[in-house]
């Protein structure tokens, strides 16, 4: 039953990314950028011209339950010296975010049983 869920979300991560989000020809505060990273927290950022320049912001933290996602599935991988490629990451909307993320609690539940 895992197994299957940990699929579900590697085909959401593949089909929900979306790269042409990110717009260079829109002002940033007309381009909000979210990300779902690996471990299960989604940030916001302004786009167009300012995007990965300026803040990011927690919309939701990270999952506390073990998760053990491939980074090699996200589409994009945090690259600064912070995260030093630790976590991958999907550019989505909003609203396909928070259903990833629903999905990736769900397997964490799975795990625990």
């Amino acid at each position: 039953m895992a197994e299957e869920q940990l699929k579900k979300i590697y085909d959401m991560l593949k089909t929900l990314n979306d790269d042409k989000l990110f717009d260079t020809t829109k002002a940033p505060n007309d381009n909000i950028i979210y990300h779902l990273y690996s471990d299960g927290q989604i940030t916001y950022q302004k786009g167009g011209w300012a995007y990965l320049d300026r803040s990011e912001y927690t919309v939701l933290p990270t999952i506390t339950k073990i998760i053990n996602l491939d980074i090699n599935k996200f589409t994009h991988k945090c690259k600064t010296l912070i995260c030093n490629n630790t976590y991958g990451y999907v550019i989505v909307t909003s609203e396909n975010a928070c259903k990833i993320r629903e999905e990736m609690v769900k397997y964490c539940d799975l795990l625990e049983k």
